[in-house]
């Protein structure tokens, strides 16, 4: 063999094993991407969970609309889903009809969730943060 082919079969070497460790290095990746989304989902879940909940105590008319303001204003809480803590913060505030906040005097009010976990790669995640919660509007049904 001689020394050009003997550098074609080393560079060739060299090339695939390159090729294989960023196909590798890829899917880990995109396993790890994969593995974040499912806890996203369960936090989206879990805020779904809360604003099923005050829909239907205001529909259900288990609080006045008042009381549900003074219930969910700054309500901080956690829950335990698998294994991973996810901390959440409900806000209420009184708004206007698209959501903007306006005096106590207002019949629409508007919840925001912010939350966040710490999954075993102790990279946080946040599912709605304290400037771009998940907000629910409500407003109060008088019969």
């Amino acid at each position: 063999m001689s020394g050009t082919q003997m550098l074609l079969v080393l560079l060739a070497t060299i090339l695939f094993s390159t090729i294989f460790i960023s196909t590798y290095n890829n899917m880990f990746n995109m396993v790890e991407l994969a593995y974040q989304e499912s806890f996203i989902f369960q936090g989206l879940k879990l805020a779904d969970k809360y604003f099923q909940k005050i829909e239907a105590e205001t529909l259900g008319e288990i609080y006045t609309f008042s009381e549900m303001n003074s219930i969910y204003s700054n309500l901080s809480d956690t829950t335990l889903i698998n294994g991973i803590v996810f901390h959440h913060n409900i806000q209420a505030n009184y708004c206007d009809s698209i959501g903007n906040d306006v005096t106590p005097t207002s019949s629409y009010q508007r919840f925001d969730i912010s939350m966040w976990a710490i999954p075993t790669s102790n990279d946080t995640i946040y599912i709605g943060t304290s400037t771009d919660p998940l907000s629910l509007l409500i407003t109060e049904m008088e019969f």
